[in-house]
């Protein structure tokens, strides 16, 4: 009995010898990678690029940097910066990564679709001829943005911006490819919601429009019948989306992008009319004309609800510390943007050189998940 216990024993200690070799080399594995890395990653100074990727939409430009360029890829990041044109509208899509979404100019709305978060925002419809009560419009929270303002996008969270204003919405968005929260490789991907979309970061793009050019062709007119790959619904069969959805085949086909040319930004017909609080019913506010009024209101009352919510997360953080309380602070309520273009708000301020501003997990709790942080620089002549 005792040599099958004592060869039990060392095969498990063999087991366990063989487990900790294993995870000891592991552990150095990425040490030496990250140390190889860090040697790799030393310029003795950063240089200026131009974007390597165009894509014109109906309502807007998409340009990209090539996420495989040494700065970038020391980095671990890729960069995008979209113009959308008024009452234009960059379709629903989410990424294998987070996201910092810096508002050069011009203002908007923020859908975003939280998984496992309900929706919140409903309109009801009263009924008709004896008929109950449907919901005429049903959709999470929405955010009213403006330049300046960080916005911060968890990884796998879809969401959409519309351009609301009366000028150009200029963005630029970092995608943080080395973040733990990244399940994919170390290639920015977007995946569509809708529509017929064209991969933000591929080089053969822009390659492509200029050949179009040459030829004299309409460069946003290329690839129409190219395979739409980008566009999630596209490899689902069009009678499932019907019944998941409860829609008509029309509308199912819509969905997929069939027959859609308009890539990644679409122009909205007539306004984008969505629930939202303190507005009043569309008619009313299209028969008194009073839309820049109903806007601004908004977005006076969602700033000072967020100064309000900034002002209890202070008072929970000094009085219980930095720990979450596991019922508030969660996605679906916590804050996804700061201001850090209000010079208001600048952390440090010299008068002769210029400010500095700066928005991490202090100020916008949600980058403590994240793992980023934000710093805007602006010099004085």
């Amino acid at each position: 009995m005792a040599k099958p216990v004592l060869f039990s024993l060392s095969v498990c200690f063999l087991v366990l010898f063989q487990g900790s070799l294993a995870q000891l080399s592991r552990s150095r594995s990425r040490s030496e990678e990250y140390s190889r890395r860090q040697n790799e990653c030393q310029f003795d100074n950063l240089q200026a690029l131009e974007p390597d990727t165009r894509i014109q939409a109906e309502a807007g430009l998409i340009e990209s940097w090539d996420p495989d360029h040494e700065q970038f890829q020391c980095a671990g990041v890729a960069v995008v910066r979209r113009t959308i044109e008024p009452n234009g509208l960059h379709l629903p899509s989410y990424t294998n990564t987070p996201q910092l979404i810096y508002i050069v100019r011009g203002r908007g709305i923020l859908g975003t679709v939280f998984p496992g978060c309900a929706e919140t925002f409903e309109e009801s419809q009263r009924g008709v001829q004896g008929r109950s009560a449907r919901p005429e419009d049903r959709h999470q929270k929405l955010r009213h943005f403006r330049e300046g303002d960080i916005i911060a996008i968890p990884a796998g969270v879809a969401y959409w911006t519309y351009n609301n204003g009366d000028q150009q919405l200029v963005s630029v968005t970092l995608l943080d490819t080395s973040n733990v929260e990244n399940q994919l490789d170390q290639n920015p991907r977007r995946f569509y919601l809708a529509g017929k979309p064209e991969d933000e970061f591929d080089p053969q793009q822009q390659q492509h429009q200029q050949y179009q050019e040459q030829q004299g062709r309409d460069p946003s007119r290329r690839r129409r019948s190219s395979e739409n790959k980008y566009n999630i619904f596209r490899g689902l069969n069009t009678r499932f989306i019907e019944e998941a959805f409860n829609v008509d085949s029309e509308t199912a086909r819509r969905i997929q992008g069939q027959n859609d040319n308009r890539n990644n930004i679409i122009k909205v017909k007539g306004r984008l009319d969505l629930v939202s609080p303190l507005m009043r019913s569309s008619q009313e506010r299209k028969r008194e004309g009073r839309w820049e009024e109903e806007r601004e209101r908004e977005e006076r009352w969602e700033e000072e609800r967020e100064r309000e919510q900034r002002e209890r997360e202070r008072d929970w953080r000094s009085r219980r510390g930095d720990y979450d309380n596991g019922l508030e602070e969660t996605f679906c309520s916590m804050r996804l943007k700061e201001n850090i273009g209000d010079p208001s708000r600048a952390d440090i301020f010299t008068p002769q050189a210029g400010r500095i501003s700066t928005v991490n997990s202090f100020n916008l709790p949600i980058l403590r998940h994240l793992r980023l942080s934000a710093e805007r620089g602006v010099l004085y002549n």
